[in-house]
């Protein structure tokens, strides 16, 4: 088996020298190599997937071989058999937020944008069920752990959905709720930030104050003390007869 191995490798080694030879770029030949390892893995992980292999092989998992299936199909430009294996994948574990925030992104690339963000919405109820009803340590299935980081990309994905689909409300009203699910967040609190300077421009609020805002959120420094004084302005001026 590792003679034929060898065989393989000596016969790829060649190619690439004859493609050298005949004057090809090195980014081309990078580009040739990288596309026969997607090709490569295309058939090695549905092979792996026809034949249930996480039932027999401990190395392997049913959504690892899912992920990385899609990942090939999707270098190759062939998403949708991409979002197809995945919906195929996510019916067999639907519980899975890799899957699921997977699919959400190939359907948000593929301008499906409802069905991204059904499957944020999935995200987030999963996350929430999750820290409702027990702790990381009482999963048993690592792969069904909805963790800080998928809430995090569920909740940023879910608002880029909403920017693409020209509602601006709706989103800044999703990246804060992720804000106050995921506050640890530092994307998530730098989305946040913006809504405020978002609701200071619908409101009218003058372009001198819009400015104080943008400078205000946008520092990576904010405390607590200048989000309150910056709120209680907005407020005042909202409110002041001479406004």
């Amino acid at each position: 088996m590792a003679d034929i191995e060898d065989d393989i490798e000596d016969v790829e080694d060649y190619q690439w020298i004859r493609m050298r030879e005949m004057g090809i770029s090195e980014e081309e030949i990078a580009r040739a190599k990288q596309t026969k390892q997607w090709k490569d893995d295309v058939y090695l992980y549905s092979l792996m997937i026809k034949q249930r292999a996480w039932n027999f092989d401990e190395s392997c998992t049913i959504v690892e071989t899912y992920l990385r299936l899609c990942s090939a199909l999707e270098g190759l430009g062939r998403r949708q058999e991409a979002i197809s294996r995945l919906t195929a994948g996510l019916e067999s574990c639907p519980l899975s937020p890799d899957l699921t925030l997977a699919l959400a992104k190939l359907s948000f690339k593929d301008d499906q944008k409802e069905k991204s963000l059904e499957l944020c919405h999935n995200v987030y109820e999963m996350f929430d069920d999750q820290n409702k009803e027990c702790s990381d340590s009482e999963i048993d299935n690592d792969e069904m752990k909805v963790t800080v980081e998928h809430a995090e990309d569920a909740y940023y994905l879910g608002g880029w959905v909403k920017i693409h689909d020209d509602d601006h409300t709706n989103a800044y009203r999703i990246w804060k709720e992720g804000h106050l699910k995921v506050p640890s967040s530092e994307l998530l609190v730098t989305q946040y930030r913006k809504r405020i300077c978002w609701d200071a421009e619908f409101l009218q609020v003058d372009p001198k104050v819009q400015l104080y805002f943008h400078v205000i959120f946008s520092s990576p420094y904010v405390c607590l003390h200048q989000i309150a004084t910056s709120l209680s302005l907005l407020l005042f001026l909202i409110q002041s007869p001479y406004y």
